[in-house]
């Protein structure tokens, strides 16, 4: 059986899945693939949630400019 695998930090890899005793017995796998990480530079980006400070909600856009952009 072919079978692909992929986790947050490791690429979709393909493996062959055998069952040389039947399929109550052992599996082995064996990994057929090797692809790099096409970004290995972001591998180990975390999500975050970013949230403003609601006081940047009331003012309008000239304040906000005024504020944060001297």
């Amino acid at each position: 059986m072919l079978l692909t695998r992929e986790t947050n930090l490791e690429t979709p890899q393909i493996y062959i899945k055998k069952w040389p005793h039947g399929p109550e017995g052992e599996s082995s796998e064996r990994l057929l693939t090797q692809f790099p990480h096409p970004h290995p530079s972001i591998k180990d980006l975390q999500k975050e949630v970013i949230r403003s400070a609601p006081y940047l909600y009331h003012q309008s856009p000239a304040q906000f400019n005024d504020v944060y952009f001297q």
